[in-house]
């Protein structure tokens, strides 16, 4: 099941489960500015305003997104709680978990950057890398649990 609206601002493209809630924010007018974004997964995508360029495959991911930009998000709960962060990549279950607010960073593996909130600039791949960051930024880690303990 797949559909496309054109508004005044572009192209909103929702695919799968996501697409009711995607459709109906733009019918209503409240998502008009949002331009480009490709959806697929229950719950995906569902409460984006004016965030655009977005790609997001999975269970929740970018659920919380508003106005963040740019981003992928691949995996069950990726980048979940991202309300305004731009171009992060996260790919895998639980990835960039809880960031809010982090903007460029890279997550590949379970749990990597689980609990980054407003840290930028990571690359972290490997299983649960960098798990403990939150507000840290400009830290590369790689392998599984790598800085497990980084917090800042």
């Amino acid at each position: 099941m797949a559909s496309t609206q054109r508004g005044s601002k572009g192209l909103a493209e929702a695919i799968g489960f996501s697409l009711s809630a995607v459709l109906l924010t733009t019918l209503v007018g409240v998502a008009t500015a949002v331009a480009q974004n490709t959806c697929y997964g229950t719950g995906t995508c569902s409460h984006i305003t004016a965030g655009n360029d977005n790609s997001a495959f999975g269970f929740d991911t970018l659920i919380d997104d508003t106005t963040g930009s740019s981003n992928s998000a691949f995996g069950f709960e990726t980048l979940y709680h991202n309300t305004i962060g731009f171009n992060n990549s996260a790919f895998g279950s639980n990835t960039l978990n809880n960031n809010t607010t982090g903007n460029g960073n890279t997550a590949i593996g379970y749990g990597v950057l689980i609990n980054n909130t407003t840290g930028s600039y990571n690359t972290a791949s490997g299983d649960n890398a960098l798990l403990g960051n939150t507000t840290g930024s400009y830290n590369t880690a790689n392998g599984s649990i790598a800085l497990e303990t980084n917090t800042t």
